[in-house]
């Protein structure tokens, strides 16, 4: 018998999304405006914007994948082997 791992999709608010990130609507905003967090899902009467309950979960894993990049990568220009 095969059991259904899919998760179920869910769509959420504005509010829930600032909450889960701790992060100011205006700070949101840019980051939808530039590309970097998901645009909005309409309702049907096209009043309200909603997200994937994922979108959330999805930018913080690219946040933590910069970090972890950025960590391990040497850094460049830091010392020079050039004696003076």
């Amino acid at each position: 018998m095969q059991t259904n791992t899919k998760r179920r999709k869910k769509l959420v608010p504005m509010r829930a999304i600032l909450e889960e990130l701790g992060i100011s609507r205006t700070k949101f905003l840019g980051l939808v405006k530039r590309g970097e967090f998901a645009k909005p899902i309409k309702d049907s009467g096209g009043h309200t914007n909603l997200w994937l309950d994922s979108h959330s979960q999805d930018y913080i894993d690219k946040l933590i994948e910069a970090a972890e990049a950025s960590t391990s990568d040497p850094k460049q220009g830091g010392t020079s082997d050039v004696a003076h």
